[in-house]
């Protein structure tokens, strides 16, 4: 019979009834059901003396602590997952922020405005991106300005092309002569005219200079429609609304009288009844507006405006098409000339910048 001497235990009615099961072998486990609850039991034996240690698990515990390690396994992972998109969204973000942010300068840029620039903060590609897109813009802005002086320039050529081919001096005397004539016939309607027509001429040539002031331009559309009045009678008349704070400022020549001649050929020549013109000029903040208003026959505005776009080849239309090109291409692309119809009436209006 096997004695046993029970050293610690806290249920020693299981280890009783049990001693001779565990002793069956040195080491194992089991299971057993006590008081209706499933226990797991482990044994094993010190090989210095021989004595057993045994451990008493309940199942319904074991299950519990596994519950809780899954649990905690599932929370851990969830939180994994949550830390990832995270990360993720971060990096993805910190890629595609810097590259919406460029395609939204390029959206600038494809509307024509090329004054932008990105911050080079940016390393690896997406700082060559940036850089390179810096200097597309900057070499663009380069090739502008080269077109835009080409273009000045090849402007000034005609004209001053258009200019050698007359003599100022000899056309200067041919119309002394001629005043001396009519003036010596008593014909002074021709007087008037010669005269308009050397000042005209002498302010068309003004020594190659391309830029006057305001007050010379305005006194050449008066010589320009003092000649038109003698031609067409009583056909029309102009008033002048002109702000004395504008004489002063710079303007390039040769931009108003066209205006005025377009007026009269298509609004007033074939218009039923007294023709008006009204020719305002006044500052507009930093701005100088000119407008020539006139009452006659209506204009196609859609189509006026559609050839101003256009290049100056339209002989029928070249007049105002240069006026528009070329204060464009002196003043840039925010100013120019433009029709537009208020009431019955049909308005040329210019705009430049107000430059002493």
């Amino acid at each position: 019979m096997i004695r046993v001497k029970l050293i610690y235990s806290e249920d020693k009615s299981f280890l009783y009834r049990y001693t001779t099961k565990l002793y069956n072998s040195s080491a194992g486990s089991d299971f057993v059901t006590i008081n209706g609850n499933k226990i797991m039991v482990i044994y094993n034996t010190l090989p210095q003396n021989g004595w057993k240690l045994v451990g008493m698990v309940s199942m319904a515990e074991l299950n519990e602590k596994a519950e809780m390690i899954r649990n905690f396994i599932y929370l851990t992972a969830l939180l994994s997952l949550v830390i990832a998109a995270l990360i993720s969204l971060y990096f993805s973000y910190s890629i595609s922020q810097p590259i919406i942010k460029l395609a939204t300068e390029m959206k600038k840029v494809e509307k024509g405005n090329f004054n932008i620039s990105v911050e080079e903060n940016w390393g690896g590609e997406i700082g060559v991106l940036y850089s390179s897109f810096n200097y597309m813009i900057k070499r663009i802005n380069e090739l502008i300005h080269e077109v835009y002086l080409s273009k000045i320039k090849e402007k000034d050529a005609e004209l001053k092309a258009l200019q050698a081919q007359i003599n100022p001096h000899f056309l200067y005397n041919t119309l002394d002569t001629v005043n001396w004539l009519a003036v010596k016939h008593n014909v002074p309607e021709i007087s008037k005219i010669v005269n308009s027509l050397a000042s005209i001429l002498r302010y068309s040539i003004n020594k190659g200079n391309d830029v006057t002031t305001v007050e010379n331009e305005l006194k050449h559309v008066e010589s320009y429609i003092t000649i038109q009045k003698i031609r067409f009678k009583d056909k029309f008349e102009v008033s002048f609304n002109i702000d004395k704070r504008v004489l002063h400022y710079k303007t390039i020549k040769l931009i108003l009288q066209p205006l005025v001649e377009n007026a009269i050929i298509h609004g007033i020549e074939t218009y039923e009844g007294k023709g008006k013109i009204l020719i305002n000029g006044y500052l507009d903040g930093e701005k100088i507006v000119f407008e020539v208003i006139n009452n006659g026959n209506p204009i196609d505005l859609d189509l006026v405006n559609k050839l101003l776009d256009s290049p100056a080849d339209d002989k029928d239309s070249y007049g105002i098409q240069n006026v528009n090109e070329r204060i464009k291409l002196y003043y840039g692309e925010e100013y120019g000339l433009y029709y537009q119809a208020i009431d019955s009436n049909t308005v040329a209006r210019i705009v430049i910048p107000a430059v002493l």
